[in-house]
């Protein structure tokens, strides 16, 4: 009998992964909200697969798994001792974890014959987990933040860099293409996956989604995985967008003209985020924006600025200008 671990559907904000340790090259992780196929052939007890999710606060084994005996071994964190599942032949399954459940699906039948899910409820808190939930974040007493007037007064009046007119001509042209004659930037509210930056909380950033009305966790990506899109709004927002590589390549992503409704920004580029060991952040910042153009050189000391607002320190922060 074999037992195959054919993927995980990740559908939380936290990313995991898998070990096999009888196979070291055979370990894969698993991004936010994404399902990722890959079978995995689960050995004895003494090389068994684990599954670990990675949190604000540490790395945690969600369930250990190995094949024996007809049956399907497993034990959860927290628990103490194995439990099994019989199996009547050669199965696939796969993991399925959202915000409160956690299941082993088995894809072909049943496991015994009877069920074909084993499922634990409110995973977090009844696995011991010391977890504060994106979700609440706004409840800390941040309000969520609107984007402000591109009139609003700033300290030192930076010098606002405007969409150049090749881009725009592109954005024209694309909308054009897209959604009929009249042409025109959206609110950034009504675009997807836009946020704005709010502050910071046990090592991860986190900001106020508007087409949502949520607090959400930026996840942590590597970079050939995408990058977020950000500027800095006139009024001191910092707007963010994550684009990830599909995207990216085919040229069907969120432009940082589309973060400020086409309007004039003080700074705008890409960021990677990090973590530490000691769970601290970290922000990697380029001024790479094709639509404005802007000179990091002179306006990240206003980015910087407002990450000290928020509770980012600048020594965690490294700057790169590469626009002239």
């Amino acid at each position: 009998m074999t037992l195959n671990l054919f993927g995980v559907d990740n559908k939380t904000d936290f990313r995991l992964g898998v070990q096999n340790t009888d196979n070291e090259s055979d370990n894969y992780d698993v991004s936010p909200h994404s399902f990722k196929k890959h079978d995995m052939w689960l050995g004895g007890s003494s090389k068994p697969v684990n599954v670990h999710v990675f949190t604000p606060r540490k790395k945690y084994t969600l369930l250990t798994l190995y094949d024996y005996d007809w049956a399907l071994h497993y034990k959860k964190m927290g628990a103490s001792s194995f439990e099994s599942q019989g199996v009547n032949g050669s199965k696939d399954f796969h993991i399925e974890l959202t915000d409160t459940q956690l299941s082993i699906i088995c894809y072909n039948g049943t496991f015994n014959g009877k069920i074909s899910r084993i499922t634990w409820n409110n995973w977090q808190t009844s696995f011991g987990f010391d977890i504060f939930s994106a979700k609440n974040r706004c409840d800390l007493g941040i309000a969520h933040t609107p984007l402000l007037a591109a009139n609003a007064a700033a300290s030192d009046e930076p010098v606002l860099y405007p969409v150049g007119w090749i881009p725009y001509l592109a954005d024209w042209k694309r909308a054009i293409l897209n959604n009929g004659p009249f042409f025109y930037y959206n609110d950034p509210s009504e675009i997807e996956g836009v946020g704005v930056l709010l502050g910071i909380f046990n090592g991860m950033m986190f900001g106020s989604n508007l087409q949502k009305e949520t607090c959400e966790y930026l996840p942590f990506y590597n970079k050939d995985e995408g990058h977020y899109s950000w500027v800095l709004a006139p009024g001191g927002n910092i707007v963010y967008n994550w684009n990830d590589k599909l995207s990216l390549d085919s040229k069907n992503y969120t432009r940082h003209s589309e973060l400020n409704a086409g309007k004039p920004v003080v700074c705008a580029g890409e960021m990677y985020l990090s973590q530490g060991v000691l769970r601290e952040l970290y922000v990697e910042l380029n001024d790479s924006s094709g639509h404005y153009k802007p000179d990091g050189g002179a306006c990240f000391k206003y980015v910087l600025d407002q990450f000290s607002k928020i509770g980012i320190p600048s020594q965690n922060v490294q700057l790169y200008a590469r626009n002239p």
